[in-house]
């Protein structure tokens, strides 16, 4: 069996070291090398992620019918009896995994989209294993079949990879066609899109909900009910939001169906802890700027985590002048629904790539070629009794390599005006 490796991405590359370590054959490429490679020399491809899928390399691949697949899929057959949990969904799953992790990370390690490569973990001999799963990992994980696998949300994400969403949703739905009755499919319970089609599927299904008393875990009264039995109180959490609401409820139906022992008050302890992620609705004060909040919140590469930051600052910062910016990369994202967004707030300010399409289009609030150019002009302005959202809504490979370079210099330009 000789292996591909198609991308020098950081999964490709923890794939490499693991090969290396078990003197397992294979060859590194990806579009800049200058080797020419004939494909019949190779049995297996591991496509890394974030390669797009309409590459000529991927043509010439398709058209020889040659096996494709993710890490996660190499993961998964090479660990075929861990227990895996398997988050996923258009936002939250971070969220989600890290609360996870918060609780299990006696038992469980912790990895995937999450940052942490899965085959640095490949030699962790701890019982399960907590994996963040994008779509594009889904795409090419035909045999991948989780014992829980959560699915979050879905919505219309990640198109110009997928080409349609109907693409999107087969690759968010690949797990479920190798559950059997032994597993358990998480999802939300007013989710339209899989309640028309979970009777295809053979899986254990529970569901959470805000409000429905007909979901296995929903609130009520300000209390968790889990199987209509009250659990704890919703002011046990740090997060704040719906959002993050459908978040803990999701981790803690996850941690039902793990092990009841994770719903006592050590484990629970440990999730009410949780002060959430870098980069989501990280909230940041300056000395100087007395009445006025930052919101850090670069982790929004997509227009319903837009959403969700702005229903946020609607109900916790009501009477407080509402400033955002907005940019990023564009990839032919139907800019409508953002700019029905942006004139909810009084002063508007625009970078990038995709500030400048929407500026052009509708000339809303201000426009300038960068974030920095940006930050300057925002604190050109009376910053008084003001709630500043950086909440891009669009991905950043424009500027920054990733939403937490873009967040790391938002936070760092902050930090140089406390001094100022």
């Amino acid at each position: 069996m000789k292996y591909l490796l198609y991308g020098k991405g950081i999964s490709n590359k923890s794939i490499k070291r693991y090969f290396d370590k078990m003197d397992i054959k294979y060859h590194i490429f990806d579009d800049s090398s200058i080797d020419n490679i004939n494909l019949e020399d190779f049995d297996i491809i591991i496509k890394s992620p974030g390669i797009p899928n309409d590459t000529n390399f991927m043509k010439l691949a398709k058209i020889g019918k040659k096996t494709i697949i993710s890490d996660l899929e190499l993961y998964h057959l090479i660990k075929m009896n861990q227990y895996k949990i398997v988050i996923s969904g258009s936002n939250g799953k971070t969220t989600v995994t890290s609360m996870l992790n918060e609780v299990l990370k006696d038992e469980f390690c912790c990895g995937g989209n999450i940052g942490i490569p899965l085959f640095d973990l490949i030699f962790d001999n701890k019982d399960g294993i907590i994996i963040e799963a994008s779509s594009y990992m889904l795409e090419y994980s035909k045999l991948l079949r989780p014992n829980i696998y959560v699915l979050l949300n879905l919505e219309k994400h990640h198109i110009a990879h997928h080409k349609t969403f109907n693409g999107y949703i087969k690759a968010k739905l690949m797990p479920l066609k190798n559950m059997d009755g032994k597993d358990v499919f998480i999802y939300e319970y007013e989710n339209n899109i899989i309640n028309k089609v979970i009777n295809l599927f053979s899986c254990n299904s529970l569901t959470f909900s805000l409000n429905n008393t007909n979901a296995t875990c929903y609130v009520k009264d300000d209390f968790v009910y889990l199987n209509n039995e009250k659990l704890i109180s919703i002011n046990n959490f740090s997060l704040p939001g719906d959002h993050n609401l459908k978040n803990y409820l999701a981790t803690i139906l996850t941690l039902y169906v793990v092990n009841n022992k994770y719903l006592n008050v050590k484990y629970l302890g440990r999730l009410f802890k949780y002060q959430g992620l870098s980069h989501r609705l990280e909230r940041i004060l300056l000395d100087n700027y007395k009445s006025t909040v930052f919101i850090n919140d670069s982790k929004s590469t997509n227009l319903y985590s837009l959403i969700s930051a702005t229903h946020f600052i609607k109900q916790n910062y009501p009477l407080k002048k509402k400033i955002i910016l907005v940019g990023g990369n564009y990839n032919n994202e139907n800019i409508c629904e953002y700019i029905r967004i942006l004139k909810d707030f009084e002063y508007v300010i625009l970078f990038s790539i995709v500030g400048k399409v929407i500026f052009d289009k509708t000339n809303i609030g201000n426009y300038f070629s960068t974030l920095e150019e940006a930050l300057n002009f925002l604190f050109t302005n009376k910053l008084d009794n003001a709630v500043v959202l950086f909440s891009p809504g669009f991905q950043s490979y424009d500027e920054f390599i990733s939403y937490e370079k873009r967040g790391d210099f938002f936070k760092e330009y902050l930090n140089k005006k406390r001094t100022i």
